[in-house]
């Protein structure tokens, strides 16, 4: 789980822009390379998820 804000200074005192909030998922291989993630999280308090379309992964060792 996470929680990111990005302020900016505004007449001297910090101001939040922007909040992100979430949880990401993946599945590694026995080598440990991650070969899979998905990204869950709320930003401006609307909810997204985030998966990426699927992956071909080829042994290169």
């Amino acid at each position: 789980m996470y929680d990111m804000s990005v302020y900016v200074v505004k007449e001297g005192k910090p101001v939040e822009v922007n909040r992100k909030q979430g949880t990401i998922d993946y599945l590694v291989s026995p080598r440990g390379i991650i070969t899979s993630a998905t990204d869950a999280f709320m930003l401006r308090g609307k909810k997204v998820s985030l998966r990426p379309p699927t992956l071909s992964i080829r042994n290169c060792g």
